[in-house]
Parts: structure tokens; sequence; C-alpha cells
């Protein structure tokens, strides 16, 4: 191995120079082993960002105007700017209405019904023009009958009762006479003596069986039984007298 002296760039003259050690080169012929290549790794670009220099402005992206509102339309404008119509589309519609026929054969419906029924067109003319009206006409005569049957037995009544009125009139007006004419008789002034003896006596025992709590059913009772003993005896005593001291008609 041969030794050369390198000289340093920017040294000194009386510098020693520095020895190098030559590298040896081998000859011979044998192969030389190589290493397996490793992959590539991906090697990633430095991406580089350019700043903008103060010179240069950055862009800015440019904003359209709005357009403006479109401007107030009234109906007639945009009615005018269409296409004009013509006069049978600017008449207005007609007003529908009945229609008004003479035809001779007339329908009338009887609501009363189950069933939606026709008559002639005489119908008019009748008497009865309806089932309803028929009915109706069914009833009144049912009710003037009966109360003309009410009417005629009403004054039928009346007429009895002034019949037995004055046959009872009459029998007051018999009796009252006789009594006048027997107002003398014995037999007609004890009867009479009796009786209202017999009543005075029957009242004042009853208020005082009445004032003593003692009015009951039973003792009206025998009362009553009492009153009827009497008018018995009296019966058939006034027949014995009346015989002696016979009545004046």
């Amino acid at each position: 191995m041969s030794l050369e002296f390198l000289q340093r760039p920017n040294s000194d003259d009386g510098a020693a120079p520095v020895p190098v050690a030559e590298p040896q080169v081998n000859t011979t012929t044998a192969p030389i082993p190589v290493a397996a290549s490793a992959p590539a790794a991906s090697v990633q670009e430095p991406v580089t960002t350019q700043e903008p220099s103060p010179s240069q402005e950055p862009d800015v992206a440019t904003e359209e105007p709005a357009p403006a509102p479109p401007a107030t339309m009234s109906y007639a404008s945009v009615a005018a700017s269409g296409p004009q119509q013509s006069e049978e589309e600017k008449r207005a519609h007609a007003v529908p209405e009945i229609e008004h026929t003479d035809d001779e054969v007339h329908e009338l419906i009887d609501v009363d019904s189950p069933h939606i029924s026709s008559v002639p067109s005489d119908f008019q003319s009748q008497e009865v023009q309806t089932e309803t009206q028929a009915e109706r006409e069914r009833l009144e005569s049912e009710a003037r009958e009966k109360a003309q049957q009410a009417k005629q037995q009403a004054e039928e009544a009346k007429e009895k009762a002034e019949e037995l009125k004055e046959k009872a009139k009459q029998k007051a007006q018999k009796a009252t006479e006789k009594a006048k004419a027997n107002s003398d008789n014995p037999v007609v002034l004890g009867n009479t003596v009796a009786v209202v003896a017999l009543g005075g006596l029957l009242g004042f025992g009853a208020y005082r069986k009445y004032t003593a709590g003692e009015l009951t059913w039973k003792v009206a009772g025998a009362w009553a039984g009492v009153v009827g003993v009497f008018a018995l005896g009296d019966y058939y005593a006034s027949k014995f007298l009346f015989k002696k001291y016979p009545p004046k008609n």
C-alpha cells in the first residue's frame, strides 16, 4: 500500500502532509455475493406551498348581483297581456230555471203512501183526490155521527130528568097538601113528635160519646139497629091507628 500525501486547502505551506491510505483492489475472479435488494419504499414527495407575496393579492370570488324583484302586476294587466276572449266566452252563464210545460197529464205524489203513485189528469175534478183525503173524510163522518148520537142521548136524558123533576115536584106538592090536610090528625102529630124526639136523643147521645172518646163503630151500629126497630114499630102502629083515625086525602 502506497501512501500519498494530500494537501489540505487553506493550510499553511510549512505543514506536513497527511498520509492517506489507498484502497486495495482484489483482482481475483471469484464472484462477489450481492445482497438482496430491499423493496423500494414509497417515497412521499414533499408538498410545497406557495405563499402569496405581499405584492400579490388573493383571488376573491366575484358574486353576481341578485335579480331585481318583478314589478307588481294587477289582474287587469295580466288579463290584458293574455289572449283576447271571444264574445261567447265573455258572455255570462245562463241562470238555471224551472222549465214550464203545459202537459195535459199531471201526476200527484201522495206523500203519506209507502210508494209513489200517479193519478189521472182529471183528479182535480174528483170529489176525493187522495187516499189520505178519503180516510180523513171517513173519520170526520164517524165523528159527526158519534157527536149526533151523543147529542141525542143528552136530549133524551134531559127529557127524562125533566120528567123525574116534575114527578118529584108533584109528589112533594101532594105530600105538602096531605100534611096540611092531616095537620090535626093525632097519628101524624104523634109520628112527628116521635121522630123529632128520637133524632134529638140520638144526637145528644152521640155528642156525649164523642166528647168522652167512646164513639165507636159498634156504638153507631147499635144505635142504627135501634132506629130500625123504632121505624118498623112506628110503621105498624101508624097503620093500625090510621084505621081508627083515617087520613084525609
